[in-house]
């Protein structure tokens, strides 16, 4: 008996060995991800300060920057996008949302060297779904239940169907749901629009709307 339990402590003991590495290693990457977590955080309320114009936007005719502006034209002109401005997202559309989401993330981009153009377009394209998603029995709805995890797919169809995505403006559509997607971002401009969605959503949502008429400035 004690033989047999020697012989299976050392059999354990590599396993154990590799389990304690992981949870090394797990905890330098949760560290090394809060770190990069805060700093963005930081940067977002600095960015929100410097630039409130960007969360009340509710049209591209508000904005004044034409390098933006460059990047996205050809989306903001193509007939089925607009559309997007006949559906509720939160307490606007949901083209005031990706224009938000897509305007942050431009300006992010382009600030710290990143690739603002992908991070432009996909942002304005990560919700390109056109039917009442509160609504399950919307005849228009391509899927009927489970929309959070759906519907990035339905926005990434759309989006090929009409544009041409490389894998950059792919990955940041497809997973700007994660972790009700199964796999997570790829690239950081993936990361970004991920946070800047859930960003705009909690000022849509809690910010009333008089107030945001008054402070569009």
């Amino acid at each position: 008996s004690g033989l047999i339990n020697g012989a299976i402590l050392h059999q354990m003991t590599p396993l154990a060995d590799s389990a304690g590495h992981l949870i090394v290693v797990t905890g330098t990457i949760y560290q090394h991800m809060k770190q990069r977590f805060q700093k963005l955080a930081q940067y977002l309320r600095h960015i929100a300060q410097q630039n409130r114009k960007g969360l009340h936007l509710r049209d591209h005719n508000e904005l004044d920057d034409p390098e933006y502006l460059a990047c996205v034209d050809d989306i903001l002109r193509n007939e089925e996008f607009l559309k997007t401005k006949l559906f509720k997202h939160h307490r606007e559309t949901i083209y005031d949302h990706a224009i938000k989401v897509s305007y942050l993330a431009f300006r992010i981009s382009r600030r710290w060297g990143w690739n603002y153009r992908e991070a432009a377009r996909a942002g304005l394209l990560h919700d390109f779904f056109l039917y009442n998603w509160r609504d399950n029995k919307d005849p228009t709805r391509e899927t009927k239940h489970f929309h959070g995890f759906r519907h990035p797919r339905v926005a990434w169809n759309n989006s090929r169907r009409h544009f041409k995505l490389n894998a950059l403006e792919e990955d940041i559509i497809l997973k700007h749901m994660f972790p009700l997607t199964p796999f997570p971002p790829k690239y950081r401009e993936s990361l970004l629009v991920l946070i800047l969605d859930k960003y705009v959503a909690i000022h849509e949502i809690f910010t009333p709307p008089e107030r945001s008429a008054d402070t569009r400035s």
